[in-house]
């Protein structure tokens, strides 16, 4: 089910900015959504059955190193959270 969500929401403009946000919402690594799309555009073209994280992290794409975003700025840009408690954290 997510694997054809996934690749459904990449039909228009207006779903993709929708889908940069869920896919960073549910990357465990909280990598940058828009970094995170340029790769998924990469799975949906090698079509290999292989789960979209699990084919980047470990499987056919992990050695994969594009040129619109390199895998080192994948790695490094992440997205960090805030809430109620680390705000008090930070006080």
């Amino acid at each position: 089910m997510l694997l054809k969500l996934g690749r459904d929401c990449l039909k228009t403009r207006k779903h993709k900015l929708g889908f940069q946000h869920w896919i960073e919402a549910i990357d465990p690594h909280r990598r940058y959504g828009h970094n995170l799309h340029i790769y998924h555009e990469e799975w949906c073209k090698a079509d290999v059955g292989q789960p979209f994280f699990y084919w980047l992290d470990i499987g056919d794409g992990k050695d994969i190193n594009l040129k619109e975003c390199s895998r080192l700025k994948v790695k490094q840009q992440r997205i960090k959270y805030t809430g109620p408690v680390l705000k008090e954290m930070a006080l």
